[in-house]
Order: C-alpha cells, then structure tokens, then sequence
C-alpha cells in the first residue's frame, strides 16, 4: 500500500510538473473506502506538489459523523488551519426545478 501511494504521489508529481495547474475533481466521495480516502489526503499532504487542486464532492446529508470520510473532512480542517494547505468549504443546496430548467 505505501508503494502504491509513493508511485501515484511522484505520477501527480510528474503530470503538475508539466501540466500546472491540475486540477482533479473527485465526486460522491461519501461512498469512498478509507484507502482510497487516504490515497486522497497523501496527495493533498504532498507538500513537494504545489500545482495540483483537489475538489472533493459529497452529499453532507449521507456522511455518518464516525465515517471514514467524516474524519478526512477534519484532519483537512485541522491541516488547513495549521497553515499545511489552504481548503475551501463550499456547502450547495438542492437545485429546485426551476434550477433544473434553467441549465437545460
């Protein structure tokens, strides 16, 4: 497991190198196992790796406070607050139909 995670940190390496920035956007991370959870904050945590954004999507309403993803959530905070990364919490609503309408 922590060769797996060396390869694809230097792979994100590689690719921020000479594709800045990078951007990955990871959806429903509420059904996320912990593995993939902390593959996830490895990446993030990688301070040698400054070009590469992380937006993490999830349906707060699904996530138990003792789930896997619960305690990423606040180590990332934690992380954040000591200054490590800088993360941004955006919380969204449903969309009405009206909404719905709209974009169609």
């Amino acid at each position: 497991k922590a060769k797996l995670q060396f390869i694809v940190r230097l792979l994100f390496r590689v690719l921020c190198q000479h594709y800045a920035p990078v951007v990955i956007a990871l959806d429903d991370l509420q059904w996320a196992d912990a593995a993939s959870l902390e593959l996830m904050e490895d990446l993030i945590m990688d301070r040698e790796n400054q070009n590469l954004m992380v937006v993490g999507l999830y349906r707060s309403d699904e996530v138990q406070e003792a789930s896997s993803l619960a305690q990423t959530i606040r180590s990332f905070r934690d992380n954040s607050y000591k200054g490590i990364f800088s993360m941004t919490e955006i919380p969204i609503g449903p969309i009405e139909l009206t909404g719905v309408d709209g974009m169609i």
